[in-house]
Formats: structure tokens, sequence, C-alpha cells
């Protein structure tokens, strides 16, 4: 049933942006190996788990993009504060989001100091994987230590046991759940695109079952942390507090999966594109704040209007309790230490499509 509009878009203030997007293309890493895998190396000449040049042509064209559809709200000519560039602490992540903003903010007259260098530096964050609360903890030993306990209590381990079994003896090392089979996928397909030969037993897995099995880890692994990020960030901005007018966090598909999940828009699930996008306007209108999520899931194609859950725009104090309330079943982890707990949450529903 297509979703319905609350009213038109061109006729509200666009008050703030949250774009959210997952690294460019990248050449396989080599921490996560198995058993015959021939394919460990240097990854010349970008080096393991490095962007390739079409991810790099592909952060840097995100970048462009989002320029040529907001210059109107972010100006021609970058302004220190009107940015707030967030990103983990890969690489890949980095280099992507240094990529994007050489594309969104090009120097231009007087901000230009080399002639043969159309680049000027934009200042961003990241915190280290241990200590990021919004766009990394999901890589913490805690969460996927009580994640591997919820999945076997859950009855997923028993349902695909012999399935994890068939894995297990093929790669050497005891297949503990989804996540390393959403590793396992990961790997593959990185080398693939690579151009690298796999194994001939991967033919009975990949890129089917395999794949399939990796969406239904992001089913069973719901976080939202960043949507709490992006409420606080935005009361602020609605505040008079913040000079901000673009958050920006360069992730991982994992992140744009997860909210894809919590928005009730998964559809079809999938792996996100490399420079898949999320977009969330928060806009004004006749002094009501409300909030559109675009999806740019391809490279080369348009942001669509999500679904959410039949209102997209949606108002912005709605949004936020549906969000919470509605469509994601908190499960508080309670071995976890306070300042985790309240950003981890765990879906068990399957009304989230």
């Amino acid at each position: 049933m297509p979703h319905r509009h609350l009213w038109n878009v061109e006729l509200s203030n666009l008050v703030l942006l949250h774009i959210l997007f997952r690294h460019g293309n990248r050449t396989p890493t080599n921490y996560y190996t198995f058993k015959g895998d021939t394919n460990l190396g240097l990854y010349q000449p970008y080096g393991p788990g490095q962007l390739t040049n079409e991810g790099k042509r592909r952060a840097y064209g995100l970048g462009q993009y989002i320029r040529g559809k907001y210059i109107d709200f972010i100006g021609n000519n970058y302004i220190p504060g009107v940015l707030d560039p967030l990103c983990t602490e890969s690489d890949r992540a980095q280099v992507s989001l240094q990529l994007f903003l050489a594309g969104l903010f090009p120097p231009i007259d007087a901000l230009i100091w080399n002639k043969d260098l159309l680049w000027q530096p934009i200042p961003y964050k990241y915190n280290s994987a241990a200590n990021d609360k919004i766009l990394a903890c999901l890589h913490n030993h805690e969460f996927l230590d009580e994640h591997i306990k919820y999945q076997k209590e859950s009855g997923i381990f028993e349902k695909h046991k012999a399935f994890f079994e068939f894995v297990s003896q093929k790669v050497g090392f005891k297949v503990n759940g989804l996540v390393d089979i959403w590793r396992l996928y990961i790997r593959l397909i990185t080398e693939t695109e690579y151009g690298s030969k796999l194994p001939d037993w991967t033919a009975e897995i990949f890129p089917k079952p395999l794949e399939d099995f990796a969406i239904e880890n992001y089913l069973t692994q719901m976080m939202t942390p960043k949507m709490r990020s992006m409420a606080i960030d935005t009361n602020a901005k609605l505040a008079a507090k913040s000079r901000v007018k673009v958050h920006i966090y360069s992730a991982h598909e994992l992140n744009v999966a997860h909210l894809l999940l919590g928005l009730k828009s998964f559809i079809p699930p999938h792996l996100p594109n490399y420079c898949s996008c999320l977009i969330f306007e928060i806009r004004e209108r006749k002094g009501d704040i409300y909030v559109q999520v675009l999806y740019k899931r391809n490279f080369c194609g348009k942001t669509e209007q999500l679904p959410l859950w039949g209102n997209n725009p949606c108002q912005f104090d709605m949004f936020v309790k549906i969000f919470y309330e509605k469509n994601v079943v908190p499960y508080f982890i309670d071995n976890l230490s306070p300042e985790i707990s309240p950003n981890i949450f765990l879906s068990t529903r399957q009304d989230l499509f």
C-alpha cells in the first residue's frame, strides 16, 4: 500500500539534515579468514580493507550529489561550524568521509589555495571502536557475546544447526551463529569484487543461501544508537543551540541496514550497496516539525521516499515515539555497562518489514 503524503514538502522549510552512508568499494581484509583461503595478501596497490579507486569515485560522487541536491540550503562555500562529520575509526570510513567532504565543498574563489588541487581540508571526528557508542558499538565484544547467547536461547542456532556445522567443517573453525555467517559472506563478496578465485566448496553456498543467512543476521541484530543521537542533535538545533546544518555519518552496511529495519523500510531485505545513503530531512511547516526520510539505494540511482509506517513525512515527535515504542522492542542487556545499555536494542519482532 503506498504511503500517504501529509503535505507538499516544497511548501516547508528545511532546517537540518542528517546523512548516513556506507563507505565506498573496498578490498578484502585479512582478519577474517578460513581454511584453504589462498587469497590473503597485500591487495596491491591499495592494501587490505582499503578503498579501491571505484570506491573513491563513489564517495566523492556522493558528496557531489548531495551538494547539487541541497546547495540552496548548505550554501556554495564551506563555513566552519555548519557541518558535523563523524565516522568510525576504520580507514575506509575515514577516507570515504574525506572524499565525500571534498565533493560536497570544493574550494571556490578566495578559498582556492592551489589551482591544481581543487580541495580544501575540512575537519571531522571519530572515536576509537572501544569508545564508539554511536556507529561502532555493534562490535563491542560484550554485545556480540550477548547476541550469540540470544541466538542460542531463541532457537535460531538450533534452527540452522546443520548449515552451521557444514560451514564450520569447510572454514576450519566453529561457526557460533549468524554473525560468523555474515562475516564469511562479506569476505567472499569482497574477494569476488576484487577478482580473486574462491575455493570450489563455496559454490555450494555462495552467493545463495549464504546471502539469505547474512540478511537474517540483520533481522536478529537490531541496534539504534544512531537514532538516539539524531534526536538529541535535532532538538539542539530546534532550540537554537546549534549552528550545524548537516550531520554526516560515514559508516558501514550494518548501520544502513539497521536504520532501515528500525524505519520499517528494509524492503526488500538486502545488503546495502557501497555508498548507499540515508537522508533525514528535518523540516518546519506552520510551526510544526516534520522529518522526511529518503534512501539513495544505488550509486547511479535517485533518492526514493521510504514507506516508514505509512507517514513520510512524519511529525518529528511522533517519528521518535514510533521508532522507540512501536517498531523496536528494547532488550536491555543487564551485564553491559550503564553507558552502553541504553543504546542497545535487539528486535525479535517480525513486523519490521
